[in-house]
């Protein structure tokens, strides 16, 4: 049986039409802003990679790190929509070796 492709999704960008609802961006509402969203894959890994599988938001078994973003500090900063709306498009790499990210990245979860 062949292996299932691995897959990212995140729910809230597909239920849209590929756009991001307002809560995950930086004009979101009160508690409701700039909301990490919740990614999660699917399918089998590639040959050789040992890293975590499941959900994004929990991790898994020691292979999940979270490095800084453009401000230079962990977490999620959403981008400013335009009036139509904002695409938006996440990418998940498996690697096949550790990165040595220093003290730039949290600890592995």
């Amino acid at each position: 049986m062949a292996q299932e492709t691995l897959r990212l999704v995140c729910l809230p960008v597909s239920a849209h039409d590929g756009r991001l609802p307002r809560q995950y961006t930086l004009e979101g509402q009160g508690a409701k802003k700039d909301t990490s969203p919740p990614l999660e894959w699917y399918g089998g890994l590639p040959e050789g990679f040992s890293g975590a599988g499941g959900n994004a938001n929990t991790g898994g078994e020691g292979g999940l790190q979270e490095g800084v973003n453009d401000w230079k500090q962990p977490g999620w900063r959403g981008p400013v929509p335009d009036s139509h709306g904002h695409r938006v498009q996440f990418r998940l790499y498996a690697l096949g070796d550790v990165l040595s990210l220093g003290n730039k990245a949290s600890a592995p979860v």
